[in-house]
């Protein structure tokens, strides 16, 4: 693959030249005749630009800070999201929180991060709504994912039954149980 400094040499050029022409830099000053000359160079030598990834990882969640303070096992799952993003060496954009007050999304914040991670019990029009604005996404504990957007989630059905079989196992007979309430948005 040609590299930017096989065309410099090939045009006569700087590669810091070839490098704004090619991405149409509006701030270079060059001559017409320069520019195309870069331009039919590149094409000869079949140059491919080389895309940079996009590290910017958008959380998208349905709770709202007082919701996810009172649900330690969303803001679990949030803080080792943004942990691993850290490891990783990503950088994580601010998180959009969906919880009721205000539901407006700035769609370009979503199109413009390299992924997005959603985060709750979003309604299937939704999610097929943000992938249309960024198909690099991963649901996080929402079991009615639809199959064509990845999905993380625990199996609550066969965790409770096991642990009420332990239970009843034990010979505990007087068992108590405290429960959330979960919200489609």
């Amino acid at each position: 693959m040609a590299s930017i400094r096989d065309i410099a040499r090939q045009a006569e050029v700087s590669p810091g030249t070839v490098s704004r022409v090619l991405n149409n830099d509006p701030t270079l000053s060059v001559a017409k005749e320069t520019r195309t000359r870069i331009h039919q160079i590149a094409q000869a030598l079949q140059y491919e630009k080389v895309t940079r990834k996009n590290k910017r990882i958008q959380i998208i969640t349905y709770a709202s800070r007082e919701k996810e303070m009172s649900d330690p096992y969303y803001r679990e799952i949030r803080l080792a999201i943004e942990a691993e993003v850290k490891r990783l060496n990503l950088s994580l954009k601010r998180t959009i929180r969906i919880d009721g007050q205000q539901d407006h999304i700035d769609l370009n914040k979503i199109e413009n991060a390299g992924a997005i991670i959603v985060i709750g019990n979003f309604s299937v029009d939704a999610l097929n709504k943000l992938k249309t604005h960024n198909a690099n996404m991963v649901v996080i504990n929402n079991p009615n994912t639809p199959k064509s957007i990845d999905a993380v989630y625990s199996d609550l059905d066969d965790a409770m039954t096991e642990l009420l079989n332990r239970i009843l196992d034990k010979g505990l007979t007087k068992i108590a149980y405290i429960g959330g309430h979960h919200t489609i948005r």
